[in-house]
């Protein structure tokens, strides 16, 4: 099954100018929930103290919508989003050759481990976890293959998301991990 998950109170703010207000967002979520979103992306609550508050607000309502947030590999961030009453969480990870070397310094393995031990932390703050490739499409086929079987398979992950913004992806490799991708499970 595909699902949709929207990312305008998220992703909507990384236009320059744009910011919404706490109750900006709340007005945009509730129409996005009357007409029927599934699942929303509403902010990065380690970010700021008013995406924080934000989240926190959303949090309180009484939305159909599944209501997810994004988190770096680090505890804190974590923290930030259990601590808003959002009970999904978005756990990103860079998995290209660039990024792990120059922006995270890690290795492959290293990146595989640290993921693992944030969904585990995640759950242990009874958060369901969704885990991001970050880079995805620029990412190496057998590691980005490996990285998600070691996902399943150590941390017994459920659900799993290729990012949609893809600038320079090639048919192959949509293909490949298409076809790899374990079903999506509903949370329990």
């Amino acid at each position: 099954m595909i699902r949709f998950w929207d990312q305008t109170l998220r992703d909507g703010e990384q236009s320059p100018g744009v910011r919404f207000s706490p109750n900006e967002k709340l007005r945009l979520a509730g129409k996005m929930d009357e007409v029927g979103i599934a699942m929303a992306e509403v902010g990065f609550p380690v970010a700021s103290k008013d995406d924080f508050r934000a989240c926190k607000l959303l949090a309180d309502q009484q939305f159909r919508m599944r209501l997810i947030c994004p988190a770096r590999c680090r505890v804190e961030d974590v923290d930030a989003v259990a601590d808003t009453g959002i009970r999904e969480i978005a756990l990103f990870i860079s998995t290209s050759p660039e990024l792990m070397r120059d922006s995270l310094r890690m290795s492959g393995n290293t990146v595989i481990d640290r993921i693992n031990k944030m969904i585990e932390y995640s759950r242990d703050r009874g958060l369901y976890v969704h885990a991001v490739s970050e880079d995805t499409m620029r990412s190496r086929p057998d590691f980005i293959l490996r990285f998600f079987k070691r996902l399943r398979k150590y941390a017994n992950l459920q659900n799993s998301s290729v990012p949609r913004y893809v600038p320079n992806h090639t048919r192959s490799m949509f293909t490949m991990i298409s076809a790899w991708q374990p079903r999506t499970l509903s949370p329990p």
